[in-house]
């Protein structure tokens, strides 16, 4: 009867992932010269890209919020579009710096009470993007051989932000859930501290996941290629799990099918950004409802607008 009662405790959704996970940890028995070649690059880009990239931006975003600098430089403008400071800095350093700077930055003014909860979790769409280094550095000089193409397809996931503001993030106005405070100045010692101790919390974070899904992806890549699985069906099934293997692979397909799918990854940035990005705002446990929705706009709206614009511009 004990074991019945147990049994039954499981829904069929816990289910389905333990015999998951079980498959996945056969899988990486299985291929474990794969696995480790992933976790080895994965490391190697850590080193090399995303340790680089992030750490200085994480260090200064987090003495940003935490000395309240935000509210003094962009206090003007936010005023003007009727916009609070604290969020049209996590949104800017989203976009130019990096789904987990403007992650940490908007988790950052949540805790200190600048940001309600409610309002946090429907800007975190607008925070959850690849910055404009990535996607004009790496997708465009890298994966597609054209820093112009990485330019057109960063401003084709423009749009796809204007519109997931406009729906998502319109909520009730309640003044961000807190009055005007007065934060102390704190000296600069202990922002800079505070700013390197939260920088390596995230960035170690970031790096974990990125070598896990790397595995993960060079591991499934393997069992793709011997179900012969359609190339363009297993691109597609990359870019939602992980965006820069998913890239990777949308580049070496047809320009038809690898131009609106290298869209759609840009503006949908993977369930690996996803993870990371709640991971670095677990202490607030934001919820995603606004989130997906907004993602899967994103990326459906760069899918159309990243093959007209290299049209247009004839590319």
């Amino acid at each position: 009867m004990t074991w019945k009662r147990a049994r039954n405790s499981f829904g069929k959704g816990r289910l389905f992932l333990c015999l998951a996970l079980f498959f996945l940890h056969a899988l990486f028995l299985r291929n474990h010269k794969i696995a480790t070649e992933a976790v080895i690059e994965g490391l190697l880009l850590c080193a090399r890209a995303v340790v680089p990239s992030l750490f200085p931006s994480l260090v200064l975003s987090s003495m940003l919020v935490e000395g309240n600098f935000e509210r003094m430089l962009l206090s003007p403008i936010a005023r003007r579009f009727g916009l609070n400071p604290s969020a049209l800095c996590a949104i800017l350093l989203g976009l130019f710096c990096g789904a987990p700077v403007g992650a940490r930055a908007l988790a950052d003014a949540c805790e200190k009470g600048i940001l309600s909860k409610e309002k946090a979790e429907r800007l975190l769409c607008l925070v959850g993007s690849p910055s404009l280094p990535f996607v004009v550095g790496t997708v465009g000089g890298a994966f597609l051989k054209d820093l112009k193409l990485g330019w057109l397809l960063w401003l084709s996931t423009l749009p796809g932000l204007l519109f997931s503001a406009l729906l998502f993030c319109r909520g009730r106005e309640e003044s961000d859930g807190v009055q005007e405070a007065f934060f102390p100045a704190p000296r600069f010692s202990s922002l800079l501290a505070n700013g390197i101790r939260s920088a390596t919390k995230s960035v170690l974070t970031v790096s974990a996941y990125v070598v896990f899904f790397s595995a993960l992806f060079r591991t499934l890549a393997y069992c793709f290629a011997a179900l012969s699985f359609p190339p363009a069906l297993s691109a597609f099934f990359y870019c939602l799990t992980e965006l820069s293997g998913g890239l990777k692979e949308a580049a070496a397909l047809p320009s038809h099918i690898a131009l609106p799918l290298s869209g759609f990854a840009v503006g949908f940035s993977g369930f690996a950004v996803l993870f990371q990005v709640l991971s670095l705002t677990d202490r607030q446990n934001f919820s995603v409802r606004f989130y997906l929705p907004a993602k899967l706009l994103q990326g459906g709206i760069a899918a159309l607008l990243f093959p007209l614009l290299c049209r247009l511009f004839g590319m």
